[in-house]
C-alpha cells in the first residue's frame, strides 16, 4: 500500500510491528519505513492527512489505536481500514454491499 500511495503524497510513513514485513522495502524515495506498534508510535502529533491500515485491523488493540490515530491525524483528515472480506453491518446495508460487490464490481 505504501508504494501505491507514494505518487500521491510527499511522504508516506509505513510501519509494522514485524521487521520481516518490511525487510525488503521498495526503493521509493518518499517512503519512510519503521518497525513499531500501531497503537504507540514515535510519529509527530497532527502530522498526517491520512492514516491507512491494510489487512491488519484485527490485530490491533482498537481503543489504544484510535487514540493514536486521533493524535497523529491533522484535523478533518481521513482514517481508512482496508481488509480482505466484505463487512457486515445489518441486513439492509449488507444487501447493498453485496449487490455492489457481486453485481456491479465483480468483473473488475
Amino acid at each position: 500500500m505504501a508504494t501505491g500511495l507514494s505518487p500521491f503524497f510527499q511522504l508516506v510513513c509505513a510501519s509494522d510491528i514485524s521487521l520481516q514485513q518490511i525487510a525488503l522495502p521498495p526503493a521509493d524515495v518518499n517512503i519512510l519505513f519503521s518497525v513499531q506498534p500501531a497503537e504507540k508510535t514515535d510519529l509527530p502529533d497532527a502530522y498526517f492527512d491520512k492514516v491507512v491500515v491494510v489487512k491488519a485491523f484485527h490485530w490491533l488493540h482498537l481503543q489504544t489505536f484510535y487514540q493514536e490515530v486521533k493524535r497523529v491525524l491533522r484535523p478533518n483528515c481521513v482514517f481508512t481500514s482496508i481488509g480482505c472480506d466484505l463487512v457486515t453491518v445489518n441486513p439492509t446495508i449488507d444487501a447493498l454491499l453485496q449487490h455492489l460487490y457481486y453485481d456491479i464490481l465483480a468483473e473488475y
